[in-house]
């Protein structure tokens, strides 16, 4: 059995899309405050805790949260949540995109309390079987996917060519969601733990280029944001500052 849990992190803060600061640094959503891993993972612990003490047999249980071979948005398909939508995310009705995905695995432990034997082999079977969720042609998110790698997953010198599509973007991307019309009513998360943290609320990239790298690892501390890295992130803030300079000059900034 896979229980499969949804939640909203779309806090009360303007888009970037409608944002009229031309300075202003854009980062993705669900970097703002503190690292979803951890706290999905640490709520659907207490969650297995509390149906171990009410079970009256034991049981094994894996957790995910966005890691490990399991296709996310299929289960949640499944599950009710919503559908894939063109954007790539998984889409409620009444909750829109903007959801942090996270499973239990739970399966009936074998007799003496261990574990069933291939039970694990056979979650990723399954999630290899399953088809294919990226959209293809009209309507797929490409440059939002390399945005993201860019800016998140690549490591080095971002290519010149590709140095002007990166816009605003110092981490991450969330046009497709922002332009998403099932997110115009989305509603509105209070969780403390989804805030911007002040040093990323309205941040423009000339503050943040003024920030030490010290002062700039420790608002990464606890972050999402950690997986770009000091050095990814600065370089980011450089190609931002450096398109906002041709905007501006029709000349590319010097670093």
């Amino acid at each position: 059995m896979v229980i499969v849990t949804g939640t909203n992190y779309n806090t009360n803060r303007p888009y970037s899309t409608e944002c009229r600061n031309p300075g202003q640094a854009h980062i993705a959503r669900y970097a703002w405050g503190d690292d979803y891993h951890h706290v999905i993972l640490s709520r659907l612990e207490a969650l297995v805790a509390w149906m171990r003490d009410a079970s009256s047999g034991p049981f094994d249980a894996r957790i995910y949260v966005d890691t490990g071979p399991v296709q996310e948005r299929v289960y949640a398909r499944h599950a009710g949540i919503g559908w894939i939508g063109k954007n790539t995310c998984v889409i409620s009705p009444t909750a829109g995109s903007w959801l942090f995905l996270g499973e239990d695995h739970l399966q009936p432990a074998a007799r003496g309390g261990r574990a069933v034997a291939g039970s694990m082999r056979h979650v990723r079977a399954v999630s290899r079987g399953m088809p294919d969720s990226s959209p293809r042609g009209p309507g797929s998110t490409r440059f939002h996917a390399l945005c993201v790698v860019l800016t998140i997953e690549l490591r080095g010198a971002i290519p010149d060519q590709l140095l002007k599509g990166v816009g605003a973007h110092v981490y991450g991307c969330d046009v497709c969601q922002e332009v998403c019309p099932w997110n115009a009513v989305a509603p509105r998360s209070e969780d403390p733990a989804w805030q911007p943290r002040s040093v990323w609320d309205g941040s423009d990239a000339t503050s943040l280029a003024g920030m030490s790298d010290a002062e700039l690892a420790a608002a990464l501390e606890g972050s999402a944001m950690r997986r770009a890295k000091v050095a990814g992130l600065r370089r980011n803030i450089d190609v931002v500052l450096g398109n906002k300079d041709v905007a501006a000059t029709g000349r590319l900034r010097h670093t």
